[in-house]
């Protein structure tokens, strides 16, 4: 294939794909209100990071998907790479205070692990604004934990967020396929 200002035809048709599925998430996220976030009430968030407590009534659970290193190949989804962004906005007219953890998801029924839920890391959002999530601020969740840093090829569950208001808190994921042809490992 020739090349279009240092870019192969396929690599314009796979960033127009992912553009399109961006565009197709974030549609389905705002149509679906709460289709990919749970919120339900809570007492309040304590941190381990941060020595304060952050009176919260609200909790959302955005689910998370990502790929760290290399295409995720076992099986229980579509080879690929996995991206996930969690999108947090503050709607009201003044500053607050909210916390965020993640919470892998394991086999039903197995055993907790040391690692399965981080400790609540806390966040400032201003007035109307905004903050954004992706799989490297997750995977940092996971270092250190107890001294210990842990590193993922692939994780998978929620980044749970609570806050003493209500917010709009919308997650987007993608995946890239890999094309069997141009796979070398």
């Amino acid at each position: 294939m020739a090349p279009i200002m240092g870019i192969k035809l396929s690599e314009v048709t796979i960033m127009k794909q992912l553009k399109l599925f961006k565009l197709f998430f974030i549609l389905l996220g705002l149509a679906s209100g709460s289709g990919f976030i749970d919120s339900q009430q809570t007492a309040q968030a304590e941190t381990k990071k941060y020595a304060e407590v952050i009176k919260t009534e609200y909790q959302y659970a955005a689910k998370i998907t990502c790929s760290l290193l290399l295409p995720h190949q076992d099986g229980a989804l579509a080879r690929g790479i996995y991206r996930t962004t969690v999108n947090i906005h503050n709607p009201t007219n003044k500053k607050i205070s909210i916390a965020a953890k993640v919470a892998l998801a394991t086999q039903f029924g197995s055993e907790p692990g040391p690692f399965d839920v981080t400790p609540f890391k806390g966040a400032e959002l201003q007035p109307d604004g905004a903050v954004g999530i992706n799989c490297f601020d997750i995977a940092s969740y996971f270092c250190p934990i107890d001294g210990v840093c842990v590193d993922f090829a692939f994780l998978e569950g929620f980044l749970v967020v609570k806050s003493p208001v209500p917010l709009d808190v919308v997650s987007v994921f993608i995946r890239l396929g890999i094309p069997k042809a141009t796979l070398n490992l």
